[in-house]
């Protein structure tokens, strides 16, 4: 997470995400967040799309308006 808002080593902090995404048997949406964040970063639109998607799913299976806020926000980003 440091490594992303620090913007010191985007390609670490997408390992660290990977990580995180893999060890967790529910893995939860502001996971997906922090990577799409990171794929953005590093210019992987479409992977950061994809899992701007995801994670959107997931922000409507917790009922989470941040998290659908989050994800739109990614998505149009992206769309520019």
């Amino acid at each position: 997470m440091y490594e992303l808002r620090d913007g010191k080593n985007y390609e670490q902090a997408l390992a660290w995400f990977d990580k995180s995404i893999e060890l967790d048997q529910t893995p939860h949406y502001w996971q997906h967040l922090f990577r799409a964040q990171t794929l953005v970063k590093l210019g992987h639109r479409d992977d950061a799309r994809a899992g701007a998607q995801h994670r959107l799913e997931l922000a409507k299976k917790s009922n989470s308006n941040y998290g659908r806020a989050e994800s739109m926000a990614i998505l149009a980003a992206i769309k520019r």
